[in-house]
């Protein structure tokens, strides 16, 4: 059985949406729809990384962990997942003597994630030994067979090569990623030493495929209401 934290990044700087971490989402913050997701499932520890004092005693209050506060250099909205990670692994390893055989890394704008999908992925990690990572893709709408870019004062077909049909039920599915689910095995996170670097191999990762609303990302305003309004219809509130 794996040994997993489960990471949440919670800074406190947002520019879309003020505040918007710990903001009012279906009666509770914003965070604590991960957090309390996070308790229910099979993650061994569930730590926020925040660079707030006033973030940290909110994720205390829903049950996380806060035993660091996240240094400013890596605070700021250019700041990289594999910086946070690697800053939480180096504090856990130094100060505790504890290294995870994975992270999760559970960003709190992902709030439709349930403990059903962080166990799912979990197990997809166990049960294939060879790969570094898991992470969520859903089915595109838009599918990019019917894409166009302008040349000049034209408007010509974005990807030529892409066929297309006239039924749209005859096209080849595509899938894009997102943030609902990122989980890698320690051993890859520690192996990435550039600043760029990603928290997902992308080279050797098993794909779980979501439902779009588990894979609602949270990046500005009109995201916001509209993840508020189905977070209670969901609710019943």
């Amino acid at each position: 059985m794996l040994n997993v934290l489960g990471l949440i990044p919670a800074r406190s700087g947002s520019i879309e949406v003020p505040g918007k971490n710990i903001r009012d989402l279906a009666g509770k913050p914003l965070i604590a729809h991960t957090i309390e997701a996070a308790k229910q499932s099979k993650l061994s520890r569930i730590i926020v990384s925040t660079d707030s004092i006033a973030y940290a005693e909110l994720a205390n209050k829903y049950g996380a962990e806060t035993p660091f506060l996240r240094p400013q250099d890596i605070s700021g909205r250019d700041a990289q997942a594999i910086q946070v990670v690697r800053h939480a692994l180096e504090f856990l390893k130094r100060v505790e003597n504890w290294t995870p055989d994975a992270v999760f890394y559970l960003q709190p704008t992902s709030p439709f994630r349930t403990a059903i999908h962080i166990n799912q992925a979990i197990g997809m990690m166990e049960d294939k030994e060879a790969i570094d990572s898991v992470m969520s893709v859903t089915k595109v709408v838009e599918h990019p067979a019917y894409m166009w870019i302008k040349n000049g004062l034209r408007m010509v077909v974005a990807f030529e090569k892409l066929d297309r049909p006239q039924s749209r039920q005859h096209l080849k599915p595509f899938y894009m990623d997102n943030n609902a689910i990122i989980l890698s095995r320690t051993s890859y996170l520690n192996s990435q030493h550039d600043a760029e670097a990603s928290v997902v191999n992308y080279n050797n990762f098993e794909a779980m495929e979501i439902d779009g609303l588990i894979g609602v990302d949270i990046d500005n305003e009109m995201q916001f209401k509209v993840a508020n309004i189905l977070m209670k219809d969901m609710l019943n509130i």
